[in-house]
């Protein structure tokens, strides 16, 4: 094929710039045309999906765990279920978590007992027909009171649990080695740095988020919002940033370093925020609520408006979603006993591309990006079919936040005190939210 030459020289393109911006129009328009973000609805739970886990050594492998205490073990590629253990725990199983070398499964749950189970057995069978028993648990960890969460450490043969108290556990002894409590207060969650192993982040039921460094058996720093946190995830690529599900309905990054501040403030939810996790580039995370809503957050940029939002009409109240360690789906956990897999990019493609294919996708990108600036690009990026109970919510939402802007306003000229009214509101949320800090 021959080459052919082009001449960019702009006098001999005068409409180079307006046919490029049609060309945009044209790529955001077919983008959203394409963007049908979900895959699958797999069933096999028979009460509420109330956790999921992710195996780190196999990307098309999940675990969930259910409030009849069973646990099914999924593969996401097949879209199938491999095994079920009906009877797991005899209540509600609050965690599940991978070992570092996949070769067990960890559950906690409501009756005061950690399991480990020998993944490389259930995930051995056949998977051509679903495989349903009672399979005996390998280990078991009993505590004095309910299991809330449960996390494994990075690179080592240890294991945190939440509770009545933070408890650090071994898994080769039947007793905890390392145990903290924070002023009597019940401990609802916690999460393993995965990049700094000895630091562990838990949230308790008095509204406050600490940081643990199991090396001194000490805490590092403390912050008390005004509402509790149920649920907390670290950033993979960025070991100081630290994101807290509150159930004010919004979402705080921290720096751990500097408690007394939050870096950004995430406010689309309209009920409580109950599970987020990063994605593996750490430059997004996915979060689920009781809004029935699967968001999708740009890290870097904190703004009320999330990059996406996924709903089904038949979808309930999100217990728990986990972004896929290959970047490309997102797996969620609902009330209705489901567990739905979607693309991570509405947009995406599931087959192979031809290269061909490819470089005109990155082409219509580099355009998105030229012009998503401009009114009529940038409007219809952003538009989203909301469901009329959403839309109704978040218009009462902001009418709320309005009024406390025009009351502290009022508050500041007549008390003569600072005037924190020209500030936006998301800088002042990242502040007045914050009850007190502990260092």
């Amino acid at each position: 094929m021959d080459r052919i030459h082009r001449n960019v020289d702009s006098n001999q393109n005068p409409m180079a710039k307006q046919v490029e911006y049609q060309r945009a129009l044209k790529a955001v328009k077919l983008e959203r045309m394409f963007a049908k973000p979900f895959i699958c609805a797999l069933q096999g739970h028979l009460d509420s999906v109330s956790c999921l886990g992710l195996d780190r050594n196999a990307l098309s492998r999940s675990m969930s765990g259910s409030f009849d205490g069973s646990i099914c073990i999924w593969d996401l590629s097949r879209r199938k279920l491999i095994h079920t253990i009906d009877s797991a725990h005899r209540h509600a199983i609050n965690g599940i978590v991978c070992t570092p070398d996949s070769s067990g499964i960890l559950s906690c749950s409501n009756d005061g007992s950690v399991r480990l189970w020998d993944q490389d057995f259930l995930s051995s069978q056949p998977t051509s027909e679903v495989i349903s028993s009672n399979a005996a648990a390998v280990s078991e960890y009993t505590g004095s009171f309910p299991f809330t969460g449960i996390d494994h450490l990075a690179a080592h043969s240890k294991f945190a649990t939440a509770g009545n108290k933070l408890e650090i556990w071994d898994l080769t002894r039947s007793h905890p080695i390392q145990s903290y409590q924070w002023d009597s207060d019940p401990v609802i969650s916690v999460k393993c740095n995965p990049v700094e192993p000895n630091l562990i982040a838990f949230s308790t039921r008095e509204r406050s988020v600490a940081v643990y460094d199991i090396r001194t058996n000490s805490p590092l720093q403390k912050v008390v919002l005004q509402m509790k946190s149920g649920c907390l995830a670290w950033n993979p690529m960025n070991p100081t940033t630290l994101a807290c599900g509150n159930d004010d309905w919004n979402i705080y990054t921290f720096d751990v370093r500097n408690f007394r501040k939050a870096r950004n403030v995430f406010t689309s939810h309209i009920s409580s925020v109950t599970d987020l996790h990063f994605s593996p580039t750490g430059k997004e995370f996915v979060s689920c609520s009781f809004d029935r809503t699967v968001r999708i957050w740009n890290e870097l940029v904190g703004t009320h408006k999330s990059r996406d939002m996924y709903h089904t009409k038949r979808m309930h109240k999100c217990w728990s979603v986990r972004w896929s360690l290959d970047n490309e789906f997102i797996v969620s956990g609902s009330e209705d006993a489901c567990v739905r897999v979607w693309k991570s990019d509405a947009s995406d493609s599931l087959r192979p591309l031809h290269p061909n294919e490819q470089r005109q996708i990155d082409y219509h990108k580099s355009l998105k990006k030229r012009y998503g600036h401009l009114p009529e690009i940038k409007r219809i990026d952003q538009h989203r079919m909301v469901p009329k109970y959403i839309r109704t919510a978040t218009r009462i939402k902001y009418h709320v936040l309005a009024n406390e802007r025009k009351r502290d306003y009022r508050v500041a000229t007549n008390t003569g005190s600072k005037d924190t009214s020209q500030l936006p509101a998301k800088t002042n949320m990242k502040e007045s939210r914050i009850v007190h800090t502990v260092e």
